[in-house]
Order: structure tokens, then sequence, then C-alpha cells
């Protein structure tokens, strides 16, 4: 009878934290290389005096101010999708205890940690001042109740830190418990031949071991 690897429950649940980070970050990629693509695209729509800038405003601003800031994104974006895609088969491959996908996993996570630091050093750095340029130049009409440039900057800051710290703690779990000594034992394990024991699960006869060329013993002696 074969005997199948056993799971530790730390590994099922780094699996799953693995299935949910690559689903998000698939769903996530789309939907915003989506929106990104079809803003560029979109028309400038046509401003009249003292009116606000329609939504994709913005967009359009930081694009002319960040030249580079069109393309970086969509590149982060597709790249981090197959990121998503590879941490979703990886973690279908935690759930079979197989010793590529752990590896796989691993990988991944360090790469994805890597591409959203770079990815937030470039907002902090390039992005973020020309949005702040963005509000300078089409402030509120007098009577505002609040600086919509300083709110939406920091209101950016404390979303960006929220986001790092999640990043960080999602990254941690999945190589910490995919790095424990019990997992690492238990890949191992299951990276080894199963188990074959029909041989010795089967009723043995009594005869089995012996000679059979050696006649049997009888237990009578010749006497001369």
């Amino acid at each position: 009878m074969r005997h199948a690897p056993q799971r530790p429950g730390m590994v099922l649940f780094v699996a799953i934290v693995v299935i949910i980070v690559g689903g998000l970050t698939l769903v996530g990629n789309l939907c915003g290389g989506g929106s990104m693509a079809i803003t560029a695209m979109a028309p400038e729509a046509p401003q009249g005096k003292g009116q606000p800038p329609d939504g994709a405003a913005i967009q359009r601003f930081i694009a002319k101010e960040v030249p580079s800031y069109i393309p970086v994104s969509l590149s982060i974006m597709v790249v981090d999708l197959f990121v998503g895609i590879g941490m979703l088969a990886a973690g279908i491959g935690l759930m079979r205890m197989s010793s590529l996908s752990r590896m796989a996993a691993i990988g991944l996570t360090l790469f994805k940690l890597l591409l959203a630091c770079l990815g937030n050093v470039y907002n902090f750095v390039l992005v973020m001042p020309a949005q702040s340029k963005f509000f300078e130049a089409n402030p509120l009409p007098q009577g505002a109740p609040f600086d919509i440039a300083a709110f939406t900057q920091g209101a950016t800051l404390i979303c960006l830190g929220i986001v790092i710290v999640i990043q960080l703690a999602v990254a941690a779990i999945i190589l910490i418990g995919l790095n424990t000594a019990g997992v690492r034992a238990a890949f191992a394990a299951a990276g080894k031949p199963p188990m074959d024991d029909d041989e010795d699960d089967r009723p043995r006869s009594r005869y089995e071991g012996y000679d059979d060329d050696r006649p049997p013993e009888t237990g009578i002696t010749d006497r001369y």
C-alpha cells in the first residue's frame, strides 16, 4: 500500500495565502491596466472657465510631467500580472506538496516584494510631486473647507504606508511559513519515492525464506 505524503497545516495555510495573493494580483492588475489604458486613450474633455477638471485630468497631467509614467506603470502591471498567475499555480502546487512549487512560491514572493518596492520608490520620487503640482495648478474655489493638495498628499502617504505594511506582512507569512523546520521536512519526505508495503502486508508462508533445493527435514535420522 502506497503512503501519500502528509500535508502540514502550515502548508495548507500558506497555500491559501499564496492563492489569495495571486488572485488579487491578477484581478488588480487587469483592472488597473485596463483603467489606465482607457484613460490614456480617452480624449480630453473641454474645460470651461471656473469648472473643475475632468476625472482623467490628473492622469494626463502626470503623464506630461513624468513622460515615463504610463510606460513604467503598464510595464510593472504586466510583469506583476504574470507574477500573479505564477503564484496561483504555486499555491495549487503547494496543496499537492510539490517541492518545485515551494521554491516557486518563495522566489515569486521575493520578486513581488522587490517589484513593489521599486514601484513605491518610483511613485514617491516622481509621481507624488507631479500630483501635488497638479493640485497647486488646479486649486479649489475660494472658501473650500480644506486644502485639497495637502489632503491628497497626506492621504496618499498614509495609503502607501498601509500598503507597504501589508506587503511586508504577507511576504513574511509566506517566507517564514515555507521555511520552518517541519515544513521543510515534510517537503523533503514528499520528494522521496512513495513506500510500497504490498510485500510486507501480504500473508507469509511458513516455508518462505527456506531454500527450496534443500530436502525437507523429517526428523528421522538414518541409523547404521
